[in-house]
């Protein structure tokens, strides 16, 4: 079991390279336009110093896919907003992720893996 949730890390490592180094992101920055999707999310759920969230944040900046606003209840807080460039970033490396998840998860099924990973069978 544990080699395949190691084999299933690795696979999901590639999946998330591949798909953005199509569009010219890091795993990285997919995670952090992950959070950014779902929620309004404080930084500290990265998991980064201050320093390397400030640096994907201006990374983002820069290429027009998020935009920084003064929090209206704390002067001290920066909030950050996906711009419509970013949320069509977002939807088409998405459904990129889902795509290629999609093929190797059906390649597992046809190799009769899956049941090692423990994945539902469909």
């Amino acid at each position: 079991m544990l080699t395949g949730l190691v084999q299933l890390s690795f696979q999901i490592q590639g999946i998330l390279a591949r798909a953005g180094a199509e569009h010219d992101l890091s795993i990285i920055q997919i995670r952090l336009h992950g959070f950014l999707r779902d929620r309004e999310p404080s930084m500290q759920h990265l998991r980064l110093d201050k320093s390397s969230i400030t640096g994907l944040i201006d990374l983002a900046e820069r290429r027009g896919l998020v935009k920084r606003m003064a929090s209206p209840h704390d002067r001290r807080e920066i909030l950050v907003k996906v711009t419509d460039e970013g949320w069509r970033l977002i939807d088409t490396v998405g459904g990129e992720i889902v795509r290629r998840s999609r093929l190797w998860r059906k390649c597992c099924q046809k190799k009769n893996v899956c049941s090692s990973l423990s994945w539902p069978r469909k």
